[in-house]
């Protein structure tokens, strides 16, 4: 676990401190790509506040998490014409937790192997470009 909110990747991106390549994000939560997405449209949705895992997280937070999670899942119906996804939490390391702040994975899912992907880094023009076509789809 990280000493403090400063060494964490995620609480630094939410501060701006580190880039990454936002979809939305409100008081409670903060959704971007993934850059070793295992699909196209690979996010990560987090509390801004920090916590180590779903037990650890604020029930309030948890709630904005997941309604930010649903709505996303809505937005990319119109944005990746994909209606399918994978929604997933680790939460320890012994279940997968690689970075030590909570988050959820929406995976979307294009065909059976979508889900089953390798993860591979995505280039920062390919980041851009998904980033915009989502975004665009907006309110």
């Amino acid at each position: 676990m990280p000493n403090s909110t400063t060494d964490c990747l995620f609480c630094n991106i939410v501060a701006q401190k580190a880039p990454s390549y936002k979809i939305v994000e409100n008081d409670q939560a903060y959704a971007f790509l993934d850059i070793y997405p295992i699909s196209q449209g690979h996010t990560l949705v987090i509390p801004k506040k920090h916590s180590l895992n779903m037990l650890d997280t604020e029930d309030k937070a948890l709630c904005e998490v997941n309604k930010m999670v649903k709505n996303i899942c809505h937005l990319y119906r119109k944005a990746l014409k994909v209606d399918d996804f994978l929604v997933k939490s680790h939460n320890g390391r012994l279940a997968g937790q690689v970075v030590d702040h909570f988050h959820v994975h929406i995976i979307p899912c294009y065909n059976a192997e979508s889900k089953h992907g390798e993860r591979k880094k995505s280039s920062q023009q390919e980041l851009e470009q998904l980033q915009k076509t989502i975004t665009s789809h907006l309110a």
